[in-house]
């Protein structure tokens, strides 16, 4: 039952719209109501237009792994975003979603030993902390904030 309610999700009216500054992504706001979103492989799209929002694609090896998110259905799109595994246990998996750009001024990047921890080597790479998901997991549930 939990993972068909992962499948198709029914969106809440948000406030993002009013200041699209505050988004990973400016071009992912919009002024028209999204009822619905619905996952499709490894992203997901507008379930109404059938527009894809976003995709995460995995990278990196077991246990240093981060994933990257790309606007829309072509692969050779500029990722917008890594979401990075900082800590993860049976009980808790704390992420942090970083950007590709400051959020703001004079905003330090992650180090290089923080990049390497999660995988990535790539010595041009500078990304920016954006927020973090910490989720609880129990025997039969997840509670994420």
């Amino acid at each position: 039952a939990a993972a068909k309610e992962l499948k198709k999700n029914e969106l809440g009216e948000g406030t993002l719209h009013e200041d699209e500054s505050k988004s990973i992504s400016p071009s992912l706001v919009t002024k028209v109501p999204l009822t619905t979103a619905k996952s499709k492989g490894s992203g997901w799209m507008d379930a109404e237009t059938k527009k894809m929002l976003w995709k995460c694609k995995s990278k990196g090896k077991m246990l240093k792994n981060y994933s990257v998110v790309t606007l829309g259905e072509d692969k050779d799109t500029d990722p917008i975003a890594a979401i990075i595994t900082v800590k993860s246990s049976m009980n808790s998996i704390t992420n942090i979603i970083c950007k590709t750009e400051p959020t703001f001024d004079d905003q330090e990047p992650l180090s290089e030993e923080q990049l390497k921890k999660a995988g990535i080597t790539d010595a041009d790479t500078k990304l920016y902390p954006f927020s973090k998901l910490s989720t609880k997991r129990q025997l039969s549930t997840a509670h994420s904030t």
